[in-house]
């Protein structure tokens, strides 16, 4: 028997323009969560707008949410982007969709600069390769299966 997966699906009036986006929390990687919560301590968390890049081989998240939540930069890597290749730090983190919040995806996100962007975050093909993504352009709708 297949088990059920999760459906988030949505519809967009503009997708095209918006994109598809949906709404996760960014926690502290697995060992710092869980031993703040050893120590009675809440984990810091941060609701955000992320949107969904399937041209994005990983994904990343707005710096300023890092230094928000205390993570420390793993490691600084190079990143190929259209307008070069620039020095970006990478983050070990967890992110859950609202209604899964006991299940926490582990994952390594690059520190980006989406300040100016209407999201705070990019899902990217490292998560999207556990996923099924439908995006029906005609209807202004897709679904994200987890």
């Amino acid at each position: 028997m297949l088990k059920s997966m999760p459906v988030f699906p949505n519809r967009v009036p503009n997708l095209q323009q918006i994109g598809p986006i949906v709404e996760i929390v960014i926690f502290p990687s697995q060992p710092i969560f869980l031993k703040m919560m050893s120590e009675g301590k809440n984990p810091p968390s941060k609701k955000v707008i992320a949107l969904i890049d399937t041209g994005a081989s990983g994904s990343c998240i707005n710096d300023p949410i890092a230094k928000e939540l205390g993570l420390i930069a793993r490691d600084v890597i190079s990143v190929h982007t259209p307008s070069g290749t620039t020095q970006q730090p990478i983050y070990d983190l967890g992110f859950a969709l609202p209604s899964l919040t006991n299940n926490v995806f582990p994952v390594q996100a690059l520190g980006a600069d989406l300040e100016k962007q209407p999201y705070a975050a990019l899902i990217g093909r490292d998560i999207l390769s556990i996923c099924t993504l439908i995006y029906n352009g005609w209807d202004n709708s897709y679904q994200l299966h987890i």
